[in-house]
């Protein structure tokens, strides 16, 4: 009895930082609300407290709390209608972070429907058979099929963690999310404790919120790539660690016309571009190296590339790739250029961050200015 008691207790303290982070999240203006991983984050801390709460509820059934098996059974069959979806919404999340696909992220919504539909069906089904859970003289009674069902809700969170290794894109970051849930359904497995779940779900949404935090400092929300703010402290630390043997990068690139883009093709073309050239230098450079919006349609690359052959070549892999993009994806609007200036940073060049920033700017604006002497 007390350690139900004591379970209530947790149960209410979890709810209330679960709707404060709900309102703390939903009102703040630093983010993006209309993303997708802005509507899942919410969908997942209302999915959170809905079950926490049912929990609660089902716990005073097992306390007696309730002792009508009617309205026990009711809200053992309502927790068990939901209780897959925190799962499925976390896996969700997950594959956004990995595959960054609007596409198949509507797919996975799709499914998601289905789901919902068959296993509402299932639940309305066991009422009348108990083929997964029945209750009765105030007892909740396992049927035939509980294990076969929980061990399918659970498997999608499994299937959400091989996609995490398998893929190996933010793998760090999401597994601090899947693991803590993917830990107490082992420990429910082997001891029977479910109480625990639902608290580690809630984990693992204040990670996710945490990690919302550190990309709303860190990240520019429109094109994901670093922002000015990271960009000067990252430099900053990147010129005070060099030594004698080793050599960086920087590249500044400029969009083209994109004033014209604009003005002619509207704000939402513009920003498509903006996207689209952030695309292409991650497709340029290796996955380390570092990309930030430095300032409306002008990006900085900080790379590890030692060398002027190696960075030209960089600098022709994105006039490929760009295109590449102009003869698919581009067609029906004016191509895409970009203007680039770089420079080698060694341990000789003894410069501060702003100064080797203006040292790449001036080259970009030199470049950009051979171009247009070329197209007249």
């Amino acid at each position: 009895m007390n350690i139900i008691l004591m379970q209530l207790d947790i149960n209410i303290f979890v709810v209330v930082l679960l709707t404060i982070a709900y309102f703390y999240f939903n009102k703040n203006k630093r983010f993006d609300y209309t993303s997708v991983e802005h509507r899942l984050m919410v969908l997942f801390l209302t999915l959170n407290i809905l079950i926490v709460l049912l929990g609660s509820l089902s716990y005073l059934c097992d306390t007696h709390f309730i002792t009508n098996d009617v309205l026990c059974m009711t809200i053992y069959s309502i927790y068990y209608a939901f209780f897959w979806l925190p799962f499925y919404v976390c896996a969700m999340f997950i594959d956004y972070q990995i595959h960054s696909n609007l596409n198949r992220n509507s797919k996975l919504r799709h499914v998601l429907y289905i789901f919902i539909i068959i296993n509402s069906i299932l639940i309305v089904i066991n009422i009348y058979t108990n083929i997964i859970f029945s209750y009765t003289d105030n007892s909740f009674i396992k049927g035939y099929f509980y294990s076969c069902y929980v061990i399918a809700n659970y498997s999608i969170l499994f299937i959400a963690f091989m996609e995490i290794i398998y893929k190996r894109k933010n793998m760090f970051s999401l597994l601090s999310v899947v693991l803590p849930p993917m830990i107490c359904i082992i420990s429910q497995v082997i001891y029977d404790n479910q109480s625990i779940i639902w608290i580690s779900m809630a984990i693992s949404n204040f990670l996710i919120l945490f990690g919302f935090q550190e990309k709303n400092i860190t990240f520019d929300y429109l094109t994901n790539a670093f922002n000015r703010r990271h960009l000067d402290s990252y430099l900053k630390n990147k010129i005070k660690t060099i030594t004698p043997s080793s050599t960086f990068t920087g590249f500044m690139v400029d969009v083209d016309n994109f004033k014209h883009i604009n003005d002619h093709y509207g704000h939402t073309r513009g920003d498509e571009a903006l996207i689209a050239i952030v695309k292409i230098m991650r497709k340029s450079f290796k996955p380390n190296d570092f990309i930030a919006r430095y300032a409306g349609d002008e990006f900085v690359i900080i790379s590890e590339i030692d060398s002027h052959y190696d960075a030209q070549n960089a600098i022709n892999m994105i006039k490929y790739e760009l295109s590449i993009y102009n003869d698919t994806t581009n067609k029906d609007s004016n191509p895409l250029s970009v203007s680039i200036g770089y420079e080698l940073y060694t341990y000789e060049t003894k410069q501060e961050a702003n100064q080797f920033i203006k040292c790449i700017d001036s080259k970009m604006y030199h470049n950009k200015k051979l171009k247009k002497r070329l197209y007249k």
